[in-house]
């Protein structure tokens, strides 16, 4: 029989030398296998003019069960931190871009009915808002300077 190394000779001993001799082809089985017992949709051709099956996607939870993250809530607003001055200045010139905007849009209507009357009367109320808005906006950079100046 010639030489043995002592892991045949226990492979002899406990009856697994076909085991130890042919376990590639063993692992090959079991592969086979596993293919073959998974679901016939995987493998199976699919026939002419039909479209294969579309699985469902996968659509995982957002967090964990019990988990203290909630996304299902917006970010909370920062706080305001302007001053009064600030806020009195921002709300004006909102006022005064918002008459603008009615004034353009009057305008569009007045300019597709040809009213050259209505025109005129925007014309004269958009130069109003502008020498009013500029008035404001004067007296609150005369504001800021006293402040500046007084040092509050």
């Amino acid at each position: 029989m010639g030489r043995v190394s002592l892991r045949q000779r226990s492979a002899i001993r406990h009856g697994l030398a076909a085991a130890v001799r042919g376990w590639r082809r063993w692992l090959w089985a079991v592969a086979a296998m596993a293919v073959l017992m998974q679901s016939p949709e995987l493998w199976a051709v699919p026939e002419k003019g039909k479209a294969p099956a579309k699985s469902k996607p996968n659509k995982k939870k957002e967090t964990r069960d019990g988990s203290l993250i909630v996304n299902n809530t917006p970010m909370p607003q920062p706080p305001d931190l302007r001053g009064t001055y600030e806020k009195a200045r921002d709300d004006e010139l909102i006022v005064h871009y918002q008459r603008l905007a009615r004034l353009d849009y009057i305008a569009e209507l007045a300019t597709a009915q040809n009213d050259n009357r209505l025109l005129e009367r925007v014309e004269n109320v958009r130069r109003r808002e502008t020498q009013r808005h500029r008035a404001t906006m004067t007296e609150f950079g005369a504001q800021a300077r006293a402040r500046a100046m007084v040092g509050f």
